[in-house]
């Protein structure tokens, strides 16, 4: 998104829309929050995932950062 977190945060958000349990621009929006480095926000996406029901609820996501 050329550098415009907000406008591709705006995009993510449309297409959660249209299909929620979609993973893909989960992690898309997970790496245009880490790009632009705001890790505290992309590491929020896997938790965002779990409640959403987009990942195997067998597996408890995990927020700390390597």
């Amino acid at each position: 998104m050329h550098k415009n977190t907000e406008l591709g945060a705006y995009a993510a958000e449309r297409v959660f829309e249209l299909d929620p349990h979609d993973s893909g621009p989960h992690m898309i929006l997970s790496n245009i929050y880490a790009s632009a480095g705001r890790s505290s926000d992309a590491t929020v996406i896997p938790l965002l995932m779990w409640i959403r029901d987009t990942v195997d609820r067998t597996h408890r996501p995990t927020t700390s950062s390597s």
